[in-house]
């Protein structure tokens, strides 16, 4: 707020008054007042290098273009490790697996089954074809 807002709500024609009445302002209110407001922090360019395992991941399966497509939400902490929703699934990181992809249906049993909090714990591969290339699946640090 600038000294035209400060003024309008009253504070610089209170302390103008307390001034010429002679009475001692403590220096803190006047170093307050006349305070510009704090530097917002500068937002890193998109371009920026990327050092979290999730954006690193997500950006080598090809970023909004790969079949996980836009980020539908920021990353959030899970069981002791990290996870990252996307348009067309998910990506689970801990330090002891790594960042691994999950989508379509195997997604769905998966957190029916508590995700990376479950029994099957973080997934330890992507989503892969069977090679009869009738099915898909994925291995978890807690078996499957």
């Amino acid at each position: 707020m600038g000294r035209r807002g400060f003024y309008r709500a009253g504070w610089l024609r209170a302390v103008a008054r307390w001034a010429t009445a002679g009475v001692a302002l403590p220096v803190l209110a006047l170093l307050v007042i006349n305070q510009d407001p704090p530097a917002v922090a500068a937002v890193p360019p998109p371009s920026a290098a990327v050092t979290d395992p999730i954006a690193a991941y997500y950006q080598q399966l090809g970023g909004p273009s790969s079949y996980l497509g836009n980020p539908i939400g920021a990353e959030y902490p899970v069981a002791g490790g990290e996870g990252q929703d996307f348009a067309g699934g998910s990506i689970y990181y801990s330090s002891a697996t790594g960042p691994h992809a999950v989508h379509g249906a195997i997604l769905g049993h998966y957190r029916a089954l508590g995700g990376p909090a479950g029994l099957l714990g973080f997934p330890t591969s992507d989503e892969t074809g069977v090679p009869d290339g009738v099915g898909r699946f994925n291995t978890f640090a807690g078996g499957a």
